[in-house]
This record gives structure tokens, sequence and C-alpha cells, in this order.
């Protein structure tokens, strides 16, 4: 394989910009290609990612109890979220973030959080 750094071996997720940029999630590595499938740049998030997923220019990783935001031009993470209130014991299983609120989708329900960026 003469795809060096960018070679996919193990991918659990993808999504896809408005920009047509391709986001995958490759065993603990998030790899970045453009509309060509040409590998723009990649990195290893702090924690082992579950799930990718993209909002407002910025890419959203997740795992079952913690949220990470990354702003896809800074090449940088701008938000964490862990230890959340009213989580009990209950797993992530998706999120969304819309304005000032973020939506964490468990195997039981949705709960709402605001949050201040």
């Amino acid at each position: 394989n003469d795809a060096g750094s960018f070679a996919i071996s193990n991918p659990k997720n993808f999504t896809v910009d408005e920009l047509s940029n391709l986001f995958i999630l490759d065993d603990e590595t998030i790899k970045v290609f453009d509309q060509y499938g040409n590998g723009k740049f990649y990195f290893k998030p702090d924690f082992a990612a579950d799930k990718i997923n993209v909002d407002n220019g910025n890419l959203i990783y997740i795992n079952t109890s913690q949220v990470n935001i990354f702003n896809i031009n800074e090449r940088k993470p701008i938000h964490k979220f862990e230890n959340f209130p009213n989580l009990e014991d209950e797993k992530i299983v998706d999120v969304i973030i819309k304005g000032k609120s973020l939506f964490l989708l468990t195997q039981n329900r949705i709960i709402k959080y605001l949050i201040s960026k």
C-alpha cells in the first residue's frame, strides 16, 4: 500500500463536511481527505473516539462518556465535555450541537445541556 500515513487500516466511522472533505475515524486516528481522496492532515484525539460528525465547521468526536469539539480550520481542539450531570450510568450514543445547546443521545433518552462558547 503506497498511501503511507493516510492508509486506512481499521475504519470505525466517517463523515463528510460541506466542502466535501472526508473525515475517517481509523482505529484511534482521525484522517482527513479532500474531495479527491488526497490526505490533508490527521491527528490522534486525546481519548479513544467511537464516532465522529461534522457540524458548523467543527469536527465532533465522542465516546461513551466524552465529547470533544475540534476546529477544522485551526486544526485544534476547542472544547472538551465530560462528567455530564444527570448522565448517571448511561452511555453516550450520539451528539448534536445546535447553537448553544448540546443534545446527548443515550440508550434511553435525549438530554439537553446549555453550553457557552
